[in-house]
């Protein structure tokens, strides 16, 4: 079985799409693994805020910054 370790450096990794058996031993360890599941949804949920960030190209007050992070989390 793959690994945490090897779980979180393909969730960190944004080089192109995975061959079909890694694909496959990564939704089977999520299937087993709450932490790893945790981390893919942080990862995701920080990408969006700072795509989002990045759409608005202005600087946000940590009171804006806290509400898009609590929608993000909701979604």
């Amino acid at each position: 079985m793959i690994s945490c370790k090897d779980v979180a450096g393909e969730v960190l990794r944004a080089d192109g799409p995975l061959p079909f058996r890694r694909r496959l031993s990564l939704a089977f360890h999520f299937l087993l693994c709450s932490g790893c599941r945790d981390f893919r949804r942080q990862v995701g949920s920080l990408g969006t805020v700072v795509r989002h960030l990045i759409q608005r190209e202005q600087k946000l007050s940590d009171q804006e910054l806290g509400q898009i992070i609590e929608r993000v989390k909701g979604e």
